[in-house]
């Protein structure tokens, strides 16, 4: 799942390392900043991750989220799906922001989070990434 194509989008420090133990070490720094969860098909296939980092943002709490998906998984309404779900869990838990980044070579990711709901914040975007949030009220 930690391909090459899969990984092209995310940012420098995400991206898998040469020796042989790349992907435990790639798991390692992710789980020392995020929870890590396995995004798994209706056959129980893995087909992606998900990763949630909760801080807290002018006193106001905050869900950090980021996910990826198997290159056969790509297209197939999957990230919607995925959306859909951590929307609905998180939105229970009362108010709170839920951040996401998308590589500008990344379209489809900015344009599935638009369509769930994300807005795009222009002044915490830079050439490289877009940052969207999702306000919820509680």
């Amino acid at each position: 799942m930690l391909t090459p194509d899969v990984l092209a989008a995310l940012p420098s420090p995400m991206q898998l390392g040469d020796d042989a133990h790349a992907v435990a070490h790639w798991r390692d720094q992710r789980s020392m900043e995020s929870d890590i969860y396995t995004i798994r098909d209706t056959n129980s296939q893995a087909i992606g991750l998900l990763l949630v980092h909760e801080t807290l943002d002018a006193g106001i709490p905050a869900a950090h989220i980021g996910y990826l998906f198997a290159r056969n998984a790509w297209g197939q309404g999957y990230a919607t799906e995925l959306l859909h779900g951590v929307i609905s869990a998180i939105a229970g838990r009362g108010k709170i922001t839920i951040f996401a980044g998308v590589g500008r070579d990344n379209p489809a990711s900015a344009h599935v989070l638009r369509k769930v709901g994300f807005g795009r914040l222009p002044d915490q975007s830079n050439d490289d990434t877009d940052l969207f949030a999702l306000h919820i009220a509680g």
